[in-house]
Parts: C-alpha cells; structure tokens; sequence
C-alpha cells in the first residue's frame, strides 16, 4: 500500500495563501445592514471572484424537516450534552444507539429529507463559472469572451451532518465541501485510549488559525503508515502475486496473540452502513433496506412551531450494535463526539479547515448560532484581520464595532440566498455582455 497522504491539503490553484493587503488598505467597518444593500455586496464579493466561505449551520436545514440544535424545537433542552461523547458510547453502545442516536436520527432520516432552496442556492453559487481572462477567447481570438470554468473560489464549511449539502438537484464539486462534524450514514472506530483528545501543546503554535492538533494527526497517520507498510512487507513474502495488502490486514491479526495496534476506521476511512456487521444490524441501519417515504422535495414546509415538523420514524431497537468489519469492535456514527478533537479523523479535514479561514476574503454565516468552535475561531480571525462578514440568519444578531465588520441578513436562508443567486446571475449576465 502507498503511503497515506496528506488529504487536507487544497489544491486548488485559486484558492491558495496569497499576501494580503495592508489592513490600511482595507475599507473602514461598515454598519450592520440589512436587506437589498446587503446583498448587493456580497453580490459583488462573488462576482469578484472574491475568497468567500460559507459556514452553515443548522438553521439552514430547518426547512429541510430537521429539527435544530436550539430554539423552542432544539435538541439542547433533552440529553445530548451527556450521551454524545465517547465516554458515554462505551459504557453501553447497545443502548447508546437505542436510546440516544436512533431516536434523533434514524436510518430513515438520509430518505426523508432533501435540500431546501438554500442549499440548491449555495451549490449553484459554487459552482457558478466566475473567472473571466483571455486565456478564456475563442481559439481564433475573434469570438467573445466566455468565463472560465472550475475557478470559483466559493468554499463552504458545514456543521450540519444530514448530507444535504452533497445531495443537492444542482452538482457541483464537493470538493469544496467540509462536513465538519461528520456525515450520518457513515461510522467510524474508536481508538482504544483517547490520547488523540484536545489538549494545548501543538506544534506551530503561533498560527493565525488553529481548529485541531497537527502533531497528534501526523502522529496517528505517521503510525497507521507504518503499520500499512509492515503489513505489505509481510503479505508480499506470503505472495509476491499480491502486492495490496487487504483492509483487515491493516492491523494485528485478532486471532493471533498480539493485540490490535490501530484500525484504519479510527483516523483514515469511515465505514458506509452497507459495510458494518454483523448483518442483521446492517440491514436495520443502511438506507437502502429502510422504505422511502418520498424521493422528491416536499411541496411545503409547515411552520417552525409544529409539533410535528421534526416528526421521527419509529425505528425499531437493534438486538446488537454496530461493529467495524475489520476490528470487529462497537463503531460510534461518523459524528464529532463533544469529547472529540477535530484531528481525531480525517473526515473532518480541520487542516484544511484552517487553510480555508486564513484566506478567506470574504466570511458568510448561514443559521448558525455562534456557539461551537468553528464559528468562534473563524469571527476571531475576523476580527483580527477586519475581514468582511455577512450573517444569514432567523434570529442570531452580530453586533458591529471598530473590530468585527458585519452585516446582518434577517430572514429565512432558504429565501435569501436564492435572491443572492439572482442577483449574481445578473451581475454576471451584465458583465458577460460588456466584456
């Protein structure tokens, strides 16, 4: 097996650490605004081709059916706090699914809900041909111009793990997607000691922008190589026929004496449900085997305050939990855990994470309520460098001052951003037809 690579870097070309400005360039902090001003900025921000993050919440999502983290509706005011963390999931994973997890997210759940307009407005936005230039001419040089594609520098990082923005009616590159948190449907193994926890000795301290510890996410790759490449020595001795050593084979042989030293699923690889055993379990947790209530969007979404809005399909108990096909212990879902570091799995990319903040031009907050690390990070380093931030969203206000240059867009996202769409395609049509 090759070495594992570094997954976390972006590699796109228009996307990378330039020199800023001198904050002195900068425009002075504006008000916070709201409505068609508003937009007309951010419009302009994109038709720039600015670097503009998105980081989603759950508030985008509400008109999706899924019930959100607070508010009258959230899941804060039941028990989440005390059972989504790891130290809770080994006391009983049985009962930790039964009790915990399947009753907020079924298997179900990946079936039953489908994007809203707001995230078909992000996707399209991502996806949108920004870069205009002459390398752009037709082949003879006398024909118009044409924007160039795959040169959108529209990122997006989500906290939400209900797939919806990958799942979208408009493709686009989910290259430029972060699940920050996780996806449901897919899981994950748990290493057997939790030194992969937070803690504050890193390396690099110094960095503008800091989500997770490198020097324990190289640690844990530095080891899973070693392990990959003393397990294709031993195989390619057994049978010079094979040279790619199977996944099982990642990690000490269970049945042998020695113990296992690290699987694979606990930093590299998440587990789809069609792969977890043993069967019976799978075929009560992969989506396929669970009836579609409906493929298509819904007509409408009922009001905020419905009681049964965030209705949840009966989900009958599991007689086992999950395990991971190739160690063969209980898999918690591919969700970042409260006692979790963003460095604890590649699925969640915190090094590129980091890379996306530090070049961001331009930062756009869709329904999140400011109260998780990503959002705390990302507006420090807007403070800190006076970059410009928009804030979508139903209720949650960010105040101006000399440090945080904001606008405020008070209203329902899947409303906003499709009028964002339009205007951009407008600016965009405009300028085509000038170029």
């Amino acid at each position: 097996m090759t070495e594992v690579k570094d997954q976390c870097r972006d590699t796109s070309s228009s996307y990378t650490v330039n020199k800023r400005k001198a904050v002195s360039q900068r425009k002075p902090p504006r008000r916070s605004l709201r409505g068609s001003s508003s937009i007309e900025q951010l419009t302009q921000y994109i038709v720039e081709n600015k670097n503009v993050l998105f980081i989603t919440g759950a508030g985008l999502s509400a008109a999706s059916g899924i019930r959100p983290f607070r508010g009258e509706d959230g899941l804060w005011s039941e028990v989440v706090w005390s059972n989504a963390t790891r130290e809770a999931f080994r006391r009983d994973p049985l009962s930790w699914y039964n009790s915990f997890w399947l009753k907020y997210f079924p298997p179900s759940y990946e079936n039953t809900h489908v994007p809203n307009e707001g995230h078909e407005a992000i996707a399209i936005l991502a996806n949108l041909p920004l870069g205009l230039g002459k390398e752009s001419r037709s082949t003879n040089g006398t024909g118009p111009k044409n924007f160039q594609e795959n040169n959108n520098n529209v990122r997006v990082i989500t906290q939400n793990v209900d797939g919806l923005h990958s799942s979208t009616l408009h493709k686009w590159d989910t290259d430029k997607l972060i699940e920050a948190h996780g996806r449901v449907g897919l899981y994950k193994c748990l290493p057997e000691s939790d030194s992969d926890t937070d803690d504050e000795s890193d390396e690099e301290e110094g960095r503008k922008v800091k989500l997770g510890s490198r020097r324990k996410r190289r640690e844990r790759l530095r080891r899973a190589n070693e392990i990959a490449s003393s397990t294709q020595s031993k195989q390619e001795s057994k049978n010079n026929a094979r040279t790619t050593p199977k996944l099982d084979e990642l990690v000490n042989d269970r049945h042998g004496r020695s113990r296992i030293t690290m699987c694979p699923h606990e930093i590299l690889n998440s587990i789809p449900a069609h792969d977890i055993i043993p069967r019976h379990v799978r075929n009560q947790l992969d989506p396929k085997f669970v009836n579609k209530s409906h493929k298509n969007p819904p007509q409408s979404i009922k009001p905020l305050n419905s009681s049964d809005q965030y209705h949840t399909s009966i989900q009958k108990p599991l007689k086992a939990p999950p395990l991971c096909p190739n160690c063969k212990r209980p898999c918690p879902p591919q969700s970042l855990l409260f006692d979790e570091g963003y460095h604890s799995h590649e699925h969640y990319q915190f090094e590129k994470m980091e890379s996306w903040i530090e070049n961001a031009d331009v930062m756009v907050f869709v329904g999140t309520s400011f109260a998780v690390t990503i959002t705390d990070v990302a507006l420090e380093y807007a403070r800190n460098e006076n970059i410009p931030v928009f804030n979508l969203n139903l209720n949650e206000r960010l105040n101006s001052s000399s440090r945080l240059n904001v606008e405020n867009l008070i209203g329902k996202s899947e409303q906003i951003l499709p009028k964002l769409v339009e205007e951009v395609k407008k600016k965009l049509s405009k300028r085509l037809m000038q170029a």
